[in-house]
């Protein structure tokens, strides 16, 4: 289930980067069989984009996180997603969009 998920975000990733490439820079930062880490930012937002099979951590496989860079950096992030045990592949990409979605229209 591992790789297809991340086979299915890095596609996300080429489709979303090429629709919002006057709006998003994103900075790829990790990319290989065990981990994907992808810095986003927006006009108002800091988010990273994190897919891994190992580690500790408070979700399965992927996790996306914004950080305001009108606030705080000790402030909660503003955006948080991270899939679950129960979470399709589908389910996953929709909530990819809401966070891009998220980021983007906040910024304007």
């Amino acid at each position: 289930m591992y790789e297809k998920v991340l086979c299915s975000v890095r596609q996300w990733l080429i489709e979303v980067s090429n629709k919002y490439v006057n709006i998003v820079n994103f900075e790829i930062l990790d990319d290989n069989a065990e981990i994907l880490t992808v810095n986003i930012e927006t006009y108002n937002f800091i988010a990273q984009l994190n897919v891994s099979e190992n580690g500790f951590k408070p979700y399965r496989y992927v996790e996306f996180y914004a950080l305001d860079n009108k606030k705080d950096v000790t402030e909660l992030p503003a955006y948080v997603y991270h899939d679950t045990e129960d979470d399709s592949i589908c389910d996953i990409i929709n909530n990819l969009n809401k966070a891009m979605n998220f980021i983007i229209q906040m910024s304007d």
